[in-house]
């Protein structure tokens, strides 16, 4: 089952389309909930998922449903993305289903603590998890999960007291983390399994993984204790912030590294943006102490934040040219 956001877009390529089909597995039915990147509207098909549809095990869900496995008997209730509150019409649309006791609520919004940022609690497309522990209680459910947000997350809650039998909350995370918006080594590459003893349990695939650092030490540091030697599933997207006068002497052991790593795939140097706001206010002072424009001019280019190797004196020499002294 995928639980939405399977397409980043309504408007996929032919390419990606044909090749998803050609991935999907071809020898169990295949669930796909509907979500907000994939969905233009509320209305019946209105959505990218459609060619999908057409293979003869891959089942899109578009409007909330109750569906049974052949084998097990679970009963799943499907509930794709709606627009609007989600603390409002999850509840209506899953009592509007009427679940039977031990199904497995399955639904595309964020479930959230209270330890999420304001602006993700403040989003239309979040519910805090006790909203979804009171609906399993009402209905007598075996748990819950749920696509949307990035990073994976669990709660184990029980359903009537403090001494009653737990059933798990589960925020699935993401298949592949976006890029660098999502950063970290841990949360991604979720697939969690739903087992006879009425259990999740949770493995870790590979994939893409982006990591972010303060400096360009933490970075090389990460490589050698983190990165390994031989291919693992994973491969590393890395980024460093570093001083702007470092980045040609860097660009070396950038090549260096990926090829002592070739399951690094990229290294990015971001330049330190309080460096050269430090740099520009020194310049700026500097230049503003000038009793000339001559002088002004040939204190600000002395301090200001040029990439290593700018020749500062041909660049006095042209702006002096452009205001023709």
């Amino acid at each position: 089952m995928i639980l939405g956001d399977l397409f980043d877009t309504v408007k996929p390529s032919p390419q990606i389309v044909t090749e998803t089909g050609i991935r999907l597995p071809t020898d169990i039915p295949v669930i796909v909930l509907e979500a907000n990147h994939d969905q233009v509207s509320m209305q019946k098909g209105d959505h990218s998922l459609g060619p999908l549809g057409l293979l003869d095990n891959v089942i899109v869900v578009d409007e909330p449903t109750l569906w049974q496995c052949d084998k097990s008997g679970l009963v799943l209730c499907l509930i794709p993305h709606q627009p609007g509150p989600a603390s409002e019409w999850l509840p209506k649309t899953v009592r509007g289903l009427n679940p039977p006791s031990g199904a497995l609520l399955c639904m595309h919004l964020g479930l959230m603590d209270d330890n999420v940022p304001p602006y993700m609690a403040a989003t239309h497309d979040a519910i805090h998890y006790e909203r979804v522990q009171e609906l399993c209680a009402e209905f007598d459910l075996a748990g819950a999960i749920s696509g949307n947000w990035h990073r994976t997350k669990r709660w184990d809650v029980p359903l009537q007291g403090p001494e009653s039998p737990t059933v798990p909350l589960i925020q699935c995370g993401a298949l592949a983390p976006t890029g660098f918006d999502n950063p970290g080594l841990e949360g991604y590459g979720a697939v969690w399994y739903w087992g006879a003893e009425n259990e999740f349990t949770l493995r870790t695939v590979g994939g893409p993984r982006f990591v972010k650092f303060g400096c360009w030490d933490l970075l090389t540091k990460f490589v050698d204790n983190e990165v390994p030697e031989q291919a693992d599933g994973r491969y590393f997207y890395l980024r460093a912030v570093v001083d702007p006068a470092e980045i040609s002497a860097l660009k070396s052991e950038v090549q260096a590294i990926k090829e002592k790593r070739p399951n690094i795939m990229a290294v990015e140097l971001v330049v330190d943006k309080k460096i050269v706001e430090g740099k520009a206010r020194t310049a700026a002072r500097l230049a503003s102490d000038a009793s000339t424009l001559d002088e002004a001019l040939k204190s600000y280019v002395k301090a200001m934040s040029l990439d290593d190797g700018v020749d500062r004196e041909e660049v006095v020499t042209k702006c002096f040219k452009y205001l023709s002294r």
